[in-house]
């Protein structure tokens, strides 16, 4: 693939919900997981804020802590909250 196509970075927040830290922890989770099976799958188009990019593979997902390195942020609400990066590139 090389230096085909331009580069797209995508930084989010996951949000994970349930009953108790662990459920709400496994649910984000399971949204992270998601997230980066899509690293093997082949070029596809994706709509993110309102704009479509067309062909896109995705190269990498990187979780971002907090300055104390906390990565999985407990919340009074009863959820978990994960800041993230994705990097990928369009190849058309």
């Amino acid at each position: 693939m090389g230096s085909r196509g331009y580069p797209i970075v995508v930084r989010g927040i996951l949000r994970g919900t349930g009953g108790s830290y662990s459920e709400a922890r496994q649910s984000v989770q399971a949204e992270i997981d998601a997230i980066e099976n899509y690293n093997w799958e082949l070029e596809s188009d994706y709509t993110f804020a309102g704009k479509t990019y067309y062909s896109v593979v995705w190269n990498k997902m990187e979780l971002l802590p907090d300055n104390k390195g906390t990565v999985y942020h407990y919340t009074s609400a009863g959820s978990v909250i994960v800041n993230f990066i994705a990097q990928g590139r369009a190849l058309i």
